[in-house]
């Protein structure tokens, strides 16, 4: 009996303890900040749906010992999964620090990023460790109702721009013409009613001849 509890004894030793390791995954949408306990040999997933071109925003803080994360396609997920875990298949790893922070571009596909306090790779688990997460999809697009409401905008503005620089220069103009404006004339006098035309002079009545017949007389007649 006691030989074969050394032996039981001694087969529990040679097994890794990480061959123990437990954890599960959660899909993720847009975002996720949470607080989580990771005891020893236990780590977290977050699965992300990957288009092309979008990123993970990440922020990940352990509040005591190391851990390591790791970026798994579908098929590295299912080898970590298994025991002893294999991190090997990692897209990328970043190994027993402390803080984590970052924006990574995953290729598309299912994309899960592991949290882990498993001592099958960098970290060396104590204990548990409280890990603070803060992740965000990074989309590589906006919406098309997004661009057509840009473009709108753009349109908009373009066309005030214009009408405000076609109000600038014809306010110049109007200035600069205003400046050279020869002066006004003076205001008419008062009104006066208008002048009666002179009479025109008058000729003095002739005078006859000095001596001799009257006028009618003249020339003589015969008698």
């Amino acid at each position: 009996m006691s030989v074969a509890f050394v032996l039981s004894a001694l087969l529990a030793l040679a097994v890794p303890a990480a061959a123990y390791h437990t954890g599960s995954t959660q899909t993720v949408s847009f975002q996720v900040g949470e607080n989580v306990d990771l005891p020893i040999n236990n780590w977290t997933g977050y699965t992300f749906t990957i288009a092309t071109g979008d990123q993970i925003q990440y922020g990940i803080q352990s509040t005591s010992d190391g851990i390591d994360i790791f970026f798994f396609d579908a098929a590295g997920l299912a080898q970590y999964r298994a025991d002893p875990p294999q991190t090997t298949q990692a897209i990328s790893s970043f190994l027993n620090r402390t803080q984590f922070g970052g924006v990574y571009t995953p290729p598309s596909g299912q994309i899960t990023l592991v949290i882990d306090n498993v001592d099958a790779s960098g970290a060396m688990p104590l204990g548990t460790v409280t890990v603070q997460v803060a992740l965000v999809k990074l989309t590589g697009g906006a919406p098309p109702d997004v661009f057509a409401g840009i473009i709108a905008a753009g349109i908009i503005l373009c066309v005030g721009a214009i009408a405000i620089i076609v109000f600038v220069i014809f306010l110049i103009v109007w200035l600069v013409t205003r400046s050279h404006r020869p002066p006004m004339p003076p205001p008419p006098p008062p009104y006066m009613p208008p002048q009666q035309p002179w009479p025109p002079p008058q000729q003095p009545p002739q005078q006859p001849p000095q001596g001799g017949n009257p006028p009618d007389q003249w020339p003589p007649q015969n008698p």
